[in-house]
């Protein structure tokens, strides 16, 4: 168990990895740390069948799932708002807030799930390299999916390598529509928070359409529980990729095996149409960054 939330709810995480002994002599030794979160936005459903593609394939018997074990610690926290989830509630906690608002200085109180992830990062990031921070969220509007992840002016191309592998794992994840920005005003974010804590290049929120796709072969089409789980494979699938893993699988022609980062990374410095496309603003507002809630209490109301 995580922590207990405002209501007494449990909320849990997971970790898996293999058996095998982790070499912690040294923290460049050991495996490298991944975490994945869904739900802190209760109503975003479509992100827990995300989460459940996840951690299907991570838990399988496939080679790629063995490789990825041997390779990584994974920490998942499927439900990060298990009281609005409960409560039916669509977007805020059981206080009325937004916890994705209350990443940069969580209440212990006010915000348990927020503090306890927090605390668990900082503990993970002592034992080792944490590669990868991925929050899933769905979109009421805007049609495929896609990410926000943050903009490093002195290396633009470094958060962008990983969507962009991805969209081309899954052809219905848009790298077109995903943005990559730091405003202030999102600093209460995890997407801002966390890469204050980790400072690294791949930290995303991911998000879903409620609807279904616009381009690929599901053009036209809603997305099904199925397709949300394929996604998140690909997830994974991109994650074998981009760490260079070799894996023995028995389908050789899986697109995966066909893609390599060099020649992704090469692409995109060779044009740079890619890197300031999607560059700015988090483009339509009714995400899961849109502004807060105006039902959210001010910090003077609730203290």
């Amino acid at each position: 168990m995580l922590t207990r939330t405002l209501a007494g709810n449990k909320c849990e995480y997971l970790s898996i990895t293999s058996k095998d002994k982790d070499p912690k002599s040294t923290k460049a030794m050991a495996k490298k740390g991944v975490f994945i979160s869904a739900r802190v936005h209760p109503g975003e459903s479509n992100a827990s069948w995300m989460m459940k593609g996840v951690i299907d394939y991570l838990v399988s018997n496939t080679p790629e799932a063995k490789a990825l074990r041997d390779h990584f610690v994974f920490k998942i926290v499927p439900i990060l708002n298990p009281d609005g989830v409960i409560n039916g509630n669509y977007r805020c906690s059981l206080s009325g807030q937004d916890l994705n608002r209350r990443w940069k200085a969580p209440n212990k109180t006010m915000h348990p799930e927020n503090f306890a992830v927090k605390r668990l990062i900082r503990s993970f990031m002592k034992e080792r390299e944490v590669l990868l921070y991925c929050d899933l969220h769905g979109h009421s509007r805007a049609k495929n999916i896609f990410m926000y992840g943050n903009n490093l002016k002195e290396n633009p191309h470094s958060t962008r390598v990983f969507p962009y592998i991805l969209s081309k794992l899954c052809d219905y994840f848009s790298y077109n529509q995903s943005r990559f920005s730091m405003s202030k005003a999102k600093e209460g974010t995890a997407r801002i928070s966390m890469y204050h804590e980790l400072n690294i290049p791949n930290i995303f929120t991911m998000e879903a359409s409620f609807c279904g796709a616009s381009q690929g072969e599901l053009k036209g089409k809603h997305f099904t529980t199925e397709n949300l789980m394929h996604v998140g494979r690909k997830l994974l699938e991109t994650l074998i990729v981009y760490s260079k893993i070799e894996v023995k699988t028995d389908l050789p022609n899986e697109l995966y095996t066909k893609i390599k980062k060099k020649d992704v990374e090469d692409e995109l410095c060779a044009d740079r149409k890619l890197i300031t496309m999607t560059a700015g603003g988090e483009g339509n507002s009714s995400g899961s960054e849109s502004e807060p809630s105006a039902d959210n209490l001010d910090d003077e109301e609730m203290a």
